[in-house]
């Protein structure tokens, strides 16, 4: 919104403001076009996901875990840490 507002200011209205780009660009666009109604005429997505909250959701227990892996009292070594999402196998070799 302030990026438009400033174009607004320097250049004037502009006919249409369009979003475009591919993969992270087409999750900013969707996510711009539903938060933000009117802030773009029309979008361009490019290599898009089916679900931007889908994606993101492994993304924010990131955080949780390293932090409960470092308090922990138990020994969360790199072999074992993927086990604490269910997975029998460690990715590490």
């Amino acid at each position: 919104m302030m990026l438009k507002e400033y174009f607004i200011k320097r250049f004037g209205a502009p006919r249409y403001t369009i979003g475009a780009g591919g993969s992270g660009g087409s999750m900013q666009q969707s996510m711009i076009a539903s938060n933000y109604p009117g802030v773009l005429d029309g979008i361009i997505p490019g290599r898009v996901y089916p679900d931007n909250i889908t994606f993101f959701m492994p993304l924010f227990d990131c955080e949780l875990l390293m932090s409960a892996f470092d308090k922990s009292a138990l020994a969360w070594t790199p072999r074992r840490r993927p086990r604490s999402r269910g997975s029998r196998t460690s990715t590490i070799a």
